[in-house]
């Protein structure tokens, strides 16, 4: 069976961002991304169940600090927008496309997309560098940004939570849209995209069209 593709997957790595050993790594087995996000996973102070603290390591830890900080963008969305419930795919928008990138440039298999930045989300978020929207199949929908200037910068990310497939399917992938950014001097940007054959897992992502996920 294929893996779930609307979720998020944590990475684990200690507090010198190495990843820990007992963190998985993909692609999956459709060549898709996994995971999205790295968070501290290795000796973690957390709460045990008799009201006392211990020192864990895992995915376990890893991931609550994910957790985290999506209800803490979700319930800053209430407070700006009046949303009662802030959609799931732009929460998770706004954390893989600010967490810091480490390891080789651009989303590897090891790291995601990078490590939790919180503070990097919640200024898209408070500054609605975000948008939402709907495209027709075959159709375009065309958006402009506009770059302050002196940006060091620019991130630009296309997510969208995808209807299931069969679990069976030999890929999962059944919305395919493409994304598309266009510089000032018309030069045209495409997504960063890994190569899933085994030989090449470790190299870095290039710039074509995704064919394989919708983040």
């Amino acid at each position: 069976y294929q893996v779930a593709k609307n979720n998020i997957v944590v990475a684990s790595t200690d507090k010198m961002y190495v990843n820990a050993d007992n963190s998985s790594r993909g692609p999956v087995k459709d060549g898709r991304l996994k995971p999205e996000i790295t968070a501290v996973g290795v000796n973690v102070n957390s709460t045990t169940r008799k009201d006392e603290y211990l020192v864990a390591s895992g995915t376990s830890m890893a991931c609550p600090q994910v957790a985290g900080a999506a209800a803490l963008l979700a319930e800053r969305m209430r407070q700006i927008n009046g949303t009662t419930q802030p959609r799931s795919d732009v929460m998770k928008t706004l954390l893989i496309n600010g967490a810091t990138d480490i390891g080789i440039p651009g989303p590897d298999y090891r790291f995601g997309f990078g490590f939790l930045n919180v503070e990097r989300s919640l200024i898209m978020l408070d500054s609605s560098r975000y948008i939402t929207g709907t495209v027709s199949n075959g159709g375009q929908s065309v958006h402009t940004i506009n770059v302050p200037p002196n940006t060091a910068r620019l991130k630009v990310l296309l997510c969208w939570h995808d209807v299931a497939a069969s679990p069976m399917a030999a890929k999962q992938l059944v919305n395919d849209i493409d994304l598309e950014v266009t510089e000032p001097g018309s030069t045209v940007r495409r997504p960063l995209v890994l190569d899933p054959a085994p030989a090449n897992i470790n190299n870095p992502a290039v710039e074509k069209e995704d064919r394989l996920n919708n983040c």
